[in-house]
């Protein structure tokens, strides 16, 4: 499938918006995020699944500045055969989010339909979790994240604590894959940036990178919460700097001008680090 690529190599910021509104999704794709998400789940109603397919299709022809990614309705329910049926017979995107996704043979019948498509998947159930490393390790994979608000209501979650442990394991299972750090949930309440600006701290802190958001004044703000600050980005330079200073003498060890000791596994942070500064420079003001 054609692909439009990103004027960005990571994807921080993914901004939902319903397939029923091509001109908010267009206008979405200049609102600074890396990814649009073209929602046919969540955001439409069951009346309006089919027009929203058929404003779908209008608008994945389009040539945009950042990739769209379709959200298909979840395997099993009434739209996913129809959305799948639309979707392939399509030339125009590269990647589509499927929602409550629950074993690897899920993502397989999908991409069985569409061969090609990557796939960011969504957990949102207890047999999801339970077999997030068997997923994120499924050939097609992109990405993978967790649909927090639809989780915690399953396992009857109120304290958002408990969600912890459940972060981790994302993390590393992704890791493990050798797919990109989660993206961080969305943060539904649109009236909280501080809120919303202490969770990507968090995330960050966590191994996340970047965030789902739902509001294009989101995206400002989740970039700022995920952009290396000028303090990192020069213990970033003299990580890298150190321990190139270092090989030329034959040693992957060396040791920063704080004492701290660094060997070369820490340099793959470091590169990261400095690359994330180089993004956020590329960006439009």
């Amino acid at each position: 499938m054609n692909a439009h690529r990103s004027r960005h190599d990571l994807v921080i910021s993914a901004l939902f918006c319903p397939a029923n509104r091509p001109d908010r999704c267009l206008k979405a794709t200049r609102s600074g995020a890396d990814l649009v998400i073209v929602d046919l789940e969540d955001s439409i109603a069951p009346a309006g699944k089919a027009a929203a397919r058929v404003e779908m299709q209008r608008l994945l022809v389009q040539r945009t500045a950042v990739p769209l990614c379709p959200r298909i309705n979840a395997i099993g329910s009434p739209w996913f055969a129809d959305d799948v049926e639309v979707l392939a017979a399509s030339q125009h995107f590269s990647q589509v989010m499927m929602p409550k996704v629950q074993t690897p043979d899920e993502v397989a019948a999908l991409r069985g339909r569409m061969p090609g498509v990557r796939v960011r998947v969504l957990i949102e159930n207890a047999v999801g979790i339970r077999n997030m490393a068997a997923i994120a390790a499924t050939d097609g994979v992109l990405s993978m994240g967790i649909g927090e608000a639809d989780l915690a209501s399953e396992l009857g979650i109120t304290d958002p604590k408990a969600l912890e442990p459940i972060r981790v394991g994302l993390v590393v299972a992704c890791r493990a894959a050798g797919l990109p750090a989660p993206m961080m949930s969305a943060y539904t309440d649109l009236n909280d940036d501080g809120g919303l600006v202490a969770a990507c701290r968090r995330a960050r802190g966590q191994g996340f990178l970047g965030a789902q958001v739902v509001h294009p004044r989101q995206v400002p703000l989740v970039v700022d919460a995920f952009t290396p600050g000028a303090a990192e980005v020069r213990g970033a330079q003299e990580v890298l700097a150190t321990l190139a200073a270092a090989a030329e003498h034959g040693s992957s060890v060396a040791v920063l001008q704080s004492g701290a000791m660094v060997d070369a596994a820490m340099a793959r942070g470091a590169q990261l680090t400095l690359e994330l500064a180089s993004q956020r420079s590329r960006r439009p003001t």
